[in-house]
């Protein structure tokens, strides 16, 4: 081969080169992981040549199998996909968040409410978590 992973992807994908030096990333530059990992070189029928099922979740429970689940309250990406909020490559945000402030975020959920909504929940169940007291959202 010409250039190895990821030197060799770079070459063509210049903005996925960019995404990976955002201050928090998947370590790809470092050696960890490798484009292939979860991208098919030679072509799939997947989107973005995924090595995975149709949203894309599984390529990420590779190495994030502690949010697969099954959980109580169930993380939102569950339904809609990981890269709806998160960002596969790199991002700006520790959590690789696809928004710095979700929260301004105010646009419908799958459940009908807004994500402002679910936000206000779940910082009341937190509080009720971590006091152990009973409150309702205002």
């Amino acid at each position: 081969m010409k250039a190895k992973s990821p030197e060799l992807c770079y070459t063509c994908h210049m903005d996925i080169r960019a995404q990976f030096a955002r201050p928090f990333h998947h370590r790809l530059n470092e050696g960890l992981i490798q484009c292939n990992d979860r991208h098919s070189p030679h072509g799939t029928f997947r989107p973005k040549q995924l090595r995975t099922n149709a949203s894309g979740d599984e390529v990420c429970y590779k190495c994030h199998s502690e949010k697969q689940g099954p959980f109580v309250y169930q993380h939102e990406a569950k339904v809609e996909g990981c890269v709806v909020c998160h960002s596969p490559h790199g991002s700006t945000n520790q959590r690789m968040l696809n928004q710095n402030q979700v929260n301004r975020n105010t646009g419908p959920d799958v459940r009908g409410g807004t994500i402002t909504d679910i936000t206000r929940i779940r910082m009341v169940r937190t509080r009720i978590c971590m006091h152990r007291e009973i409150s309702t959202p205002t």
